[in-house]
């Protein structure tokens, strides 16, 4: 039991706490005005935590903004007494805690209502739970510290949207990663993480070099931009950065959704560097704006692949037949008409049939045995054909067969042989055998799909007629 309390909620509880701490004295190290950081790490840790385990974050990242406060408190005047230092430190962890509580929480709450195909909408969400949260903890923070005396109101004007931006930064490029840093830390947590998952399937594993040679051409086209913005010394100049996000896109387009949310940590760490190395702080609210940009773009990217496969799988649905797999009759007809126009001087043969006496199995067997002769006779029909072949459910217990470049006699053959294989079919029950009945043409060359199933089926009918005889 103690074990079990210190695993789920005393080392999350101690790790979210130091996270924090080191964290904010990370973006300490990146402030370029008071206040002011060119992204703000613990906002993106906040949001994430609030998301992921809701109002149970609320404790830590309040102690932990409370020690951090406290200690700018206490370093900035020494004469301040303890308590004073904590009831000036208090409000603003109160304030943090309570927005990013709040907007990570119904963060979570509209993108739970959204299904795993409303991709975009899910990004919507989050940017504009975001942006919104981000923007109303800014405005609250500086009211805080003016009444407080922290902060001076004059300051108010030139700090609240760098400190805004910065914020905003730290939620857009962090959130993901922290979320991805949770779910593999906390096995509880990865059923929370998939109300954020972007693809209906899981990414394939692809290797590291070509993410590594990528992200490297990435990095490489940053450090062209920031050297030539030094040596220019043209503030204009400053946003070309924006076209970093044509790199940045091909690592989204061609990678797994970790590595994407990696590769934005990545640029915005190696700008910030650049920035301290560089002494550029006079484009610091362009490159914020930038990076902010970046990652939303990167976003609706990540979207895309997730688009084109959650197409291909409703394509599929809608094309095939959820009992046995092959194609269904609209998409047999689709593939048919287009074969026979393409069609050059080759023979073509139709086949039409369905399984005997099908209505007894049901009657007999129960309905789970029709079922699997359906399947069975699928299965067996598939070995049988080629790749020009086409295959389908018809309807019922019917099947529809197009057999290219086969004249009536090769049609009638490959339709012995899979009788035969029908017939020595083992099901599960081993009660029954499956028999079909066939209705077999050749397809004349200005016949069309219509005329060739009406005389297949009248072939069919003469079949079964005649089995009954």
């Amino acid at each position: 039991m103690i074990k079990l309390i210190v695993k789920r909620a005393l080392l999350p509880f101690a790790l979210m706490f130091a996270l924090w701490i080191i964290t904010w004295h990370l973006s300490g190290l990146m402030e370029y005005q008071a206040h002011a950081s060119l992204w703000f790490i613990p906002a993106g840790l906040s949001f994430a935590a609030f998301i992921m385990f809701r109002w149970l974050a609320a404790l830590p990242i309040f102690i932990a903004a409370l020690v951090t406060t406290f200690g700018l408190n206490f370093s900035s005047n020494e004469s301040l007494e303890l308590v004073g230092a904590i009831t000036k430190a208090a409000p603003f962890a109160l304030v943090h805690v309570v927005v990013y509580g709040i907007g990570g929480m119904a963060c979570r709450f509209f993108i739970g209502h959204f299904n795993h195909l409303q991709i975009v909408q899910k990004i919507l969400t989050f940017l504009l739970s975001a942006f919104i949260t981000t923007l109303v903890a800014t405005f609250l923070s500086i009211a805080t510290l003016n009444a407080t005396e922290m902060l001076s109101e004059s300051a108010n004007s030139a700090i609240w949207l760098p400190w805004w931006i910065g914020d905003l930064a730290g939620v857009y490029i962090l959130t993901p990663v922290f979320l991805l840093l949770f779910a593999r830390i906390w096995p509880d947590a990865k059923r929370d993480s998939r109300l954020f998952a972007f693809r209906y399937d899981k990414s394939p594993k692809r290797a590291w070099p070509p993410f590594i040679f990528k992200l490297g051409v990435l990095l490489s086209l940053t450090t062209m931009h920031l050297m030539l913005d030094v040596w220019l010394e043209n503030p204009e100049f400053a946003y070309f950065i924006f076209f970093l996000c044509i790199p940045q896109m091909w690592i989204v387009f061609t990678e797994s959704i970790p590595r994407q949310c990696v590769s934005l940590s990545v640029l915005a760490i190696f700008i910030t560097l650049s920035f301290q190395i560089l002494d550029m702080n006079s484009s610091a609210i362009t490159y914020q704006f930038a990076l902010c940009v970046i990652s939303a773009n990167a976003y609706f990217g990540m979207a895309v692949p997730s688009l084109v496969t959650t197409n291909n799988y409703l394509l599929k649905r809608s094309n095939t037949d959820g009992l046995t797999q092959i194609a269904n009759r609209q998409h047999f007809a689709e593939q048919a008409k287009q074969l026979l126009r393409d069609r050059r001087n080759y023979p073509m043969s139709l086949v039409l049939f369905d399984l005997d006496k099908f209505k007894a199995i049901n009657d007999n067997f129960g309905h789970a045995a029709g079922d699997q002769a359906l399947v069975t006779t699928a299965k067996i029909v598939q070995q049988s054909l080629r790749e020009d072949d086409l295959f389908a459910r018809y309807g019922g217990d019917e099947f529809i067969l197009l057999l290219a470049k086969e004249n009536l006699q090769g049609a009638t053959n490959i339709v012995e042989r899979i009788k035969q294989e029908l017939a020595e079919a083992k099901n599960d029950d081993s009660q029954f055998t499956i028999q079909g009945s066939f209705g077999i043409v050749e397809i004349a060359p200005d016949e069309s799909l219509k005329l060739a199933i009406e005389r297949a089926d009248k072939q069919l009918l003469k079949q079964k007629t005649y089995a009954r005889t």
